[in-house]
């Protein structure tokens, strides 16, 4: 079967029929066969807690040319609905991301297409020309969180840092030269440090960080 990720972003979007891998037969006359296949795609990133972000991705699976007469796809050992499958998952170690938790979805939709066929299981519009095409996908969702260690001790600990010594400032005295020259310092400290911490944070154009607000206000 034409099994395709939906939304990949590279061109390896179809599982790879050219390797040979075997497929296990059963006596009831039940086959598995468990293809392979490296993807890629996209996911739309919520940074507006980052570091102590919790991201969600999905994976989009269905076939591009058959409907859901001619093949109809099931999650692994769930029918339809929404399912938890943390622990069916092996998942690599990741220093930056930990996997929190799986689920898998089955969605049907009914797509009208502008093509004049007699298929069997079509449900044609002659007067207009369009056929109604019932198919099914299956989304396996992917709920990542980040680990915070890192982003912690060079951006959090010394941005607070920077705020308590901006209060600082206001505890001199005004007829005092070290008032003047401490702001100084603090500016362009944060000012280099703001520099440095636009390139560890991700690049969003959807949602500001809260630590970026802060360090603006600063």
């Amino acid at each position: 079967p034409d099994i395709t990720l939906y939304n990949s972003v590279t061109d390896s979007a179809v599982f790879d029929t050219t390797n040979q891998v075997d497929a296990i037969l059963s006596h009831t006359g039940k086959i598995q066969w468990v293809p392979i296949l490296k993807a890629k795609t996209e996911c739309h990133l919520d940074l507006r807690h980052f570091p102590f972000d919790v991201q969600m991705c999905y994976l989009k699976f269905g076939s591009w040319v058959y409907n859901n007469e001619q093949l109809e796809i099931f999650p692994f050992g769930e029918d339809s609905g929404l399912a938890n499958r943390t622990n069916e998952i092996e998942y690599m170690y990741n220093a930056m991301w930990t996997l929190d938790q799986t689920l898998s979805k089955k969605s049907c939709k009914n797509y009208a297409t502008s093509i004049h066929s007699e298929h069997y299981g079509m449900e044609s519009n002659f007067n207009t020309g369009h056929i109604n095409q019932h198919r099914c996908d299956l989304k396996y969702f992917l709920i990542f969180r980040r680990n915070p260690t890192y982003f912690l001790v060079n951006i959090i600990v010394p941005t607070l840092i920077f705020g308590i010594l901006c209060c600082f400032v206001f505890y001199l005295p005004a007829d005092s030269g070290e008032r003047l020259s401490l702001s100084l310092s603090v500016l362009i400290s944060v000012s280099v440090f703001q520099i440095i911490v636009m390139e560890l944070i991700p690049k969003s154009t959807e949602h500001t960080p809260i630590i970026t607000i802060f360090m603006t206000l600063l």
